[in-house]
């Protein structure tokens, strides 16, 4: 199991990004600014007719505004492996009519996304709590098309950024000096990486970005 009782693939931490869940969809959520969402969409390689995936999408803070971006003809691919987060991700998703996201229960290995199908994926702030990342890695590379991107966010403290990996997992984080080498080993061919993504300076952490 994650951070307080919750399961590896959750995104963000729900006491940072989901305090309030909206159910007016189509209003401007101040945080999307903030966290630099058009930045990791950019990233990604968003438009019309995209096939992506949310890995840990929790509650679907990133999952909604992709579907609009992708349009009818793209699909998003929300990912978590916690029910009931996945039951609140449904209703979100009902109210807002949206008909071109999957909403899949996945696994501590296995994401269950379908092979050699995505244009890209994104991982943001649930790293740290894949315990199996080795297995999800590869997993997530196989459900790549050739040339897809993958693009990971996480939050990283400054005073743990130098610990081991099972101490900063244990304070759910993960440093990108430990990201980086995971993912060329599964495969993947880092083409950008972004310490100061968020920088934040007057704060104790901060967030970084790779893409690969």
């Amino acid at each position: 199991m994650g951070r307080h009782g919750r399961h590896p693939l959750r995104s963000l931490g729900v006491a940072l990004l989901f305090t309030v869940i909206g159910t007016q969809a189509q209003q401007p959520d101040p945080r999307e600014q903030w966290f630099r969402m058009a930045d990791m969409f950019q990233a990604l390689g968003l438009r019309d007719g995209s096939r992506v995936a949310d890995i840990g999408s929790g509650p679907g803070f990133f999952t909604i505004p992709m579907a609009r971006i992708v349009g009818k003809t793209g699909r998003v691919f929300a990912v978590d492996i916690d029910e009931e987060v996945l039951k609140t991700l449904r209703q979100r998703v009902g109210e807002a009519a949206l008909e071109n996201i999957d909403v899949i229960q996945g696994e501590p290995r296995d994401p269950k996304l379908p092979s050699n199908s995505l244009d890209a994926a994104l991982i943001v702030d649930a790293c740290h709590e894949m315990i199996e990342h080795k297995a999800m890695l590869t997993r997530i590379r196989q459900a790549l098309k050739p040339g897809a991107r993958l693009v990971i966010v996480e939050r990283m403290p400054r005073t743990v950024r130098d610990k081991p990996r099972k101490d900063q997992m244990d304070k759910h984080v993960l440093a990108p000096e430990l990201v980086a080498p995971e993912l060329s080993e599964a495969g993947f061919e880092i083409v950008d990486r972004r310490d100061d993504f968020i920088s934040r300076p007057q704060a104790e952490d901060f967030f970084w970005m790779i893409i690969a």
